[in-house]
């Protein structure tokens, strides 16, 4: 843990925002630069506060957001509901 945030998550936000940092910095000057490194910061303190008490709170989170994409049975009762393995006509 890197600053109380898990190690993927802090090098995939602070380097995709340094990357586009960068790239901002000849493009359109230093104000957009800035502006991307803030927002990089409210980003590493809200995944700090996220993971205070709980490391794996994070990772719930991310998988119960991936998880409202996948629910492909909703239609038919309103629920979400899984299992072991495929479940399919032969």
């Amino acid at each position: 843990m890197l600053f109380g945030v898990p190690m993927v998550p802090f090098v995939a936000v602070a380097g995709s925002h340094l990357i586009v940092a960068m790239w901002l910095l000849p493009l359109f000057g230093a104000f957009a630069s800035f502006v991307v490194l803030a927002a990089c910061l409210v980003e590493l303190i809200f995944l700090r506060l996220l993971s205070l008490h709980d490391p794996h709170r994070l990772n719930q989170t991310l998988m119960a957001f991936a998880w409202n994409y996948h629910r492909r049975n909703k239609a038919n009762w309103g629920t979400h509901s899984m299992g072991p393995q495929q479940l399919k006509k032969r």
